[in-house]
């Protein structure tokens, strides 16, 4: 058994006794990286429990009850079309570009879980206020209102932590980027 295996064996069981909208797992939670050094490229890192993306999307296509990351690989294009479409990242004159690139999502692990990472680049307009930015995000909510989105934003002068729930899907984030990087 391959180590990816290996590392979606842990799941396998779950996610085959997991039928949406019954959330059997641990609390649903996810986690947002905002990085907003002035150093180019920014990045916006989502980390999600495979558990809670198989509410949303249809991951397990040979349903055995086990997911492979050919399986994810072959989803990659919704998984990203979703996540880009249910986060923000603006000030009152415009929105930043969240774009991805070839290499956008990888494993990790998130409270324990199998779950997958996704970096987006983040490409604000020259003239968006970056002190004056709003993060929205809407992924999960509809499905799980309890689901939780802890969010973590380093400026490049120290880190600020949020907590996202459904009655609070946006924030404002206050302060100057960090231009001496």
């Amino acid at each position: 058994m391959n180590r990816l295996s290996l590392f979606l064996a842990a799941g396998a069981l779950a996610v085959s006794t997991v039928s949406p909208p019954t959330h059997a797992h641990g609390q649903s939670s996810s986690r947002l990286q905002l990085d907003l050094v002035e150093a180019v490229p920014r990045t916006l890192t989502l980390s999600l429990g495979l558990l809670d993306l198989l509410h949303l999307v249809d991951l397990d296509s040979n349903r055995d009850g086990q997911l492979t990351w050919g399986e994810i690989s072959a989803s990659e294009r919704r998984i990203l079309d979703l996540v880009t479409a249910s986060l923000s990242l603006r000030d009152g004159t415009g929105a930043c570009d969240l774009s991805t690139n070839d290499n956008a999502t990888s494993l990790t692990t998130l409270e324990g879980s199998p779950a997958l990472r996704v970096v987006l680049q983040v490409d604000c307009p020259p003239a968006l206020e970056t002190d004056r930015l709003r993060l929205g995000y809407q992924l999960f909510f509809d499905d799980d209102p309890t689901h939780r989105a802890l969010v973590t934003v380093n400026r490049g002068t120290g880190e600020q932590s949020f907590l996202l729930t459904s009655d609070r899907r946006e924030l404002a984030l206050a302060g100057p980027v960090d231009s001496r990087r």
